[in-house]
């Protein structure tokens, strides 16, 4: 327990040592820094400059700046300022350090080159610094210097404010004409009511964005774009931003407590943002390309306006700002100043350099002090050009009478009211000048009358194969292309100078003579296809419009015969090779053909019919022809044997042809019952024709030929093949003489049974020969 309360009384004695010792060492400090003189000094060894030494022996009231001095006469020194009597201009403020009630310090004539504020550094009763066109680059000594309200260091060599992030009470900021990009120390000075930063190479104003005390800012001739973190300043009575590059200005729609706003100088369009700052007073934007000006009509406060150099024609909005004293429009399209007659309280109106050619409106602004409308430039409305021109003069003074001019190019002359020119040629413009020499209302200016040429034409023609229009052409223009024409069977290729050869025009550059011209159609033959098709086989030819087609060699095709080629498959027209020419089109030309006849003849044992039969067509089938003792077959393609002929599916050859009807025997009445079925076995039942067996054709013996019983033989023989191989002998040869098959006659009897007797015989004798060889 003892322990415990001994280390406490010892950390309590610890802690009031070092109190102390923290007192005492700020109190060391604060002595070093309050510099003071310990005898009496002469002034000019205090303070170095001459002029800041004569300037202190006039203030302490000494004989010279030789005089001695005591700290406590330094002491009285409160204020050097030009208003105490400082105005030579002052290199170097040595001394100053012993000034410790100084409060305010101002050296602002033209020429001082100030460089050093190491002397103020212990000065800490300033409130007041104010350096003009010095050399003074860093503010470091400043740091601690907490009661200062207003600094001003104007036309310095300053480009960082650091040291100044803790001078909480300032109020007053004067940077104007350094070298300051940075303005982030001062985002914690929420006192200030006034900062000047124009002429910096400042680009961001964020750091401003919390000060909202400030009622007046100034950054004109600066990089700054964007305006934004203005947009909560809402005590700001004073903006000056001109020379900058601000395009947008919506930010400043809510600062309804601007009472002056200057933006001259930037590449401002539209002003819809001011309409609500209806107290203003003074407005600047001038040097912009401002055009219009409706949003400004509710701006009634306003007593100072300046719009000069914009894109402003039509000042009629500004005709209810009747509080308006000071109004500056030069340098714009203005032409009608009779908006202004109701703005009464005028006191300065500058409207230089526009379009202005009659101020009479403005004759009962009985306040006007200040008035100027040098320069305008009025360019009327082109005329043609005459050789003899009159003009009236509408160039009307403050007092409704006619402003003479005062010099006329070319010659020209006036006679009330009329300026008359003799212009033997042709001219882009004639003018004049006027000046009314009026010294308190000067007007004065050019009139620029346009002359346009009356236009030289001439005749050019357009010829499509002798069919001609035509249109006349001002000279050195350009010609309006004609609608392609159409010609049949061609291409259009362009217009010539020449109806076949020349040169091609060019109606994009070639421009109209000084003469008639005319320019041919010119076309290029169309090439086109013949297709020859032969039953789908085809063929082509390239042939040009209207020349003809080559006659190829005439197709074949077996049965039929070529007749010529034609436009159609079938039908159509023919095509004749020696006067038909291609048309403007692909043609095909097919070949047609005829089918042949051909003759069919029908033979019936020699009686003939025929028909006449096309390729591949049927063979009418005729009546089956009849034959006694036959039965019809069938017709074939042979008298005996060969081919039959279908009539239902045979189509006709590419040739003639004979068919032949056969027969089949039918049952015979010769011989015994027994022939008949030999006959029908042979041949009757199956179609097939009998055909007689060797032993039918030969006799069984020789006879001579002489011999009747040979002929009657032979003749028998015959009648008796040609029944059997259905002969065609009929009719009257069967009913010959000779005696019908199957005739019992004793004569045929006997002459079979010797047949067969010398049959007999001829056999025993063979036997008999062949016998004896053998026994032999």
């Amino acid at each position: 327990m003892k322990d415990k309360k001994y280390l406490q009384r010892l950390f309590v004695a610890l802690t009031i040592i070092i109190g102390i010792n923290v007192w005492i060492g700020g109190s060391g400090e604060t002595e070093v820094e309050a510099a003071s003189i310990t005898q009496p000094t002469p002034i000019n060894q205090v303070f170095p400059d001459a002029n800041l030494a004569e300037y202190i022996q006039r203030v302490l009231q000494k004989p010279n700046v030789s005089a001695p001095v005591t700290q406590d006469e330094l002491n009285s020194v409160e204020n050097i300022s030009a208003d105490s009597g400082l105005y030579d201009n002052v290199a170097s403020i040595e001394g100053v350090q012993y000034l410790n009630n100084l409060t305010e310090l101002r050296l602002e004539n033209v020429d001082n080159s100030v460089s050093d504020l190491r002397p103020l550094s212990g000065l800490i009763k300033l409130e007041v610094i104010s350096f003009y066109h010095s050399q003074i680059s860093d503010l470091s000594p400043l740091s601690e210097l907490i009661n200062l309200t207003s600094l001003t260091l104007n036309d310095n060599q300053i480009s960082d404010i650091s040291p100044l992030a803790n001078s909480t009470n300032l109020t007053t900021l004067n940077m104007s004409s350094n070298k300051i990009s940075d303005l982030s120390p001062l985002s914690n000075l929420s006192n200030l009511n006034k900062l000047d930063f124009r002429e910096n190479q400042i680009s961001d104003l964020s750091p401003l964005s919390g000060l909202i005390n400030l009622t007046s800012l100034t950054i004109n001739a600066n990089k700054i774009s964007d305006i934004s973190p203005l947009a909560n300043l809402t005590n700001l009575t004073t903006l000056n931003m001109g020379i900058n590059q601000i395009t947008d200005l919506s930010s400043l729609s809510g600062l309804i407590s601007l009472v002056d706003l200057h933006l001259s100088v930037n590449q401002i369009t539209d002003i819809s943002a001011l309409s609500d700052l209806t107290n203003l007073r003074s407005l600047d934007i001038d040097h912009n390309q401002i055009i219009d000006l409706s949003s400004l009509s509710n701006l009634t406060n306003l007593k100072r306006l300046h719009l000069v150099d914009n894109q402003i024609s039509s000042i009629t909005p500004l005709s209810g700002l009747i509080n308006l004293t000071d109004l500056e429009i030069r340098i714009n399209q203005v032409k009608d100043v009779s908006p202004l007659s109701s703005l009464a309280n005028l006191e300065m109106l500058y409207v230089d350099s526009n379009q202005i050619s009659d101020i009479s409106s403005l004759k009962n602004l009985k306040n006007l002090v200040l008035f100027s409308a040098h320069s305008q430039t009025i360019v009327n409305k082109p005329v043609n050009y005459q050789k003899n021109l009159v003009l009236p003069n509408n160039i009307t003074d403050r007092t409704g009478i006619l402003v003479s001019p005062f010099g006329i190019s070319d010659n020209g002359s006036y006679t009330s009211p009329d300026i008359i020119w003799d212009l033997p040629d042709y001219k882009k413009q004639v003018s004049y000048t006027f000046d009314n020499s009026d010294m308190d209302f000067p007007f004065s200016g050019t009139v620029i009358q346009s002359l346009i040429e009356v236009p030289v034409s001439y005749k050019v023609v357009y010829d499509v194969e002798g069919t001609e229009t035509s249109e006349t052409v001002v000279k050195d223009t350009l010609l309006t292309p004609p609608a392609n024409p159409v010609k049949e069977g061609y291409t259009f290729t362009g217009w010539y100078d020449e109806k076949t050869g020349g040169i091609a025009w060019d109606f994009a550059m070639d421009k109209m003579p000084a003469k008639d011209i005319t320019l041919y159609a010119q076309f290029s033959e169309n090439l086109y296809t013949a297709t020859l098709d032969v039953d789908g086989k085809t063929t082509s030819q390239t042939v040009a419009y209207q020349h003809q087609v080559q006659a190829p060699t005439d197709p074949t095709k077996e049965g039929y015969t070529f007749i010529g080629w034609y436009d159609e498959k079938t039908g159509g027209t023919e095509w004749d090779f020696a006067t038909d020419k291609m048309p403007a089109k692909d043609i095909t030309l097919y070949a047609q053909f005829s089918e042949n006849p051909y003759t069919a003849t029908l033979d019936v044992e020699g009686e003939t019919t025929s028909q006449t039969v096309a390729y591949q067509h049927l063979v009418q089938a005729p009546t089956d022809p009849t034959k006694e003792g036959y039965t019809f077959i069938g017709w074939y393609d042979e008298k005996t044997g060969g081919t039959e002929w279908d009539f239902a599916t045979d189509k006709m050859p590419a040739k003639d042809i004979t068919l032949y009807a056969q027969f089949s025997k039918n049952s015979s009445d010769e011989g015994t019952p027994g022939d008949k079925g030999q006959d029908e076995g042979a041949g009757g039942k199956d179609g097939t024709t009998d055909k007689p067996t060797e032993s039918d054709l030969q006799p069984v013996d020789k006879p001579t030929n002489n011999s009747p019983q040979l002929k009657d033989t032979q003749s028998t023989l015959s009648v008796k093949a040609k029944h059997v191989s259905g002969s065609k002998e009929q009719g009257a040869k069967e009913k010959s003489s000779l005696p019908a098959t199957g005739d019992h006659s004793s004569f045929t009897f006997y002459l079979q049974a010797i047949g067969v007797l010398f049959l007999v015989t001829f056999f025993w004798i063979s036997h008999k020969r062949k016998k004896v060889r053998n026994e032999k």
